[in-house]
């Protein structure tokens, strides 16, 4: 698992996969939590701690090596998220995501599915 120091900006890929799903045209949430609280945005929130953003498609072939170890390079027209950790307690960051899946047969019609996977862990600086 990667290691940070609280303060960190960390940019992770986000990949949802589930049958009757698409991240494009599907809503989604994203919670980052860490030991003591928690941070949580919607697909497409470009404000707060927590930023979910679809990377824009470029003819050019500048792509940045990624921060997480969830990517480990940025992927044109892919789903990101950037966390901002100053404020956050030391220990292991995870991220919960939630991804509205529409379904007939599910209450009213969208059926929640949720994910989580470790981050990384977040350390105080010296």
């Amino acid at each position: 698992m990667d290691k940070y120091y609280v303060g960190s900006e960390i940019k992770f890929a986000i990949n949802l996969e589930q049958v009757g799903f698409d991240m494009d045209n599907d809503d989604f949430d994203i919670e980052v939590r860490h030991p003591r609280g928690s941070v949580k945005a919607s697909k497409g929130e470009q404000t707060g701690p927590l930023v979910i953003f679809k990377e824009a498609d470029s003819s050019s072939s500048d792509s940045t090596s990624s921060d997480s170890s969830d990517s480990s390079s940025v992927e044109e027209g892919g789903w990101y998220a950037i966390v901002n950790t100053t404020g956050f307690a030391a220990g292991e960051l995870k991220v919960i995501a939630t991804a509205y899946v529409v379904d007939a047969n599910a209450d009213e019609g969208v059926r929640q599915e949720i994910d989580v996977k470790s981050l990384c862990t977040l350390s105080k600086t010296q």
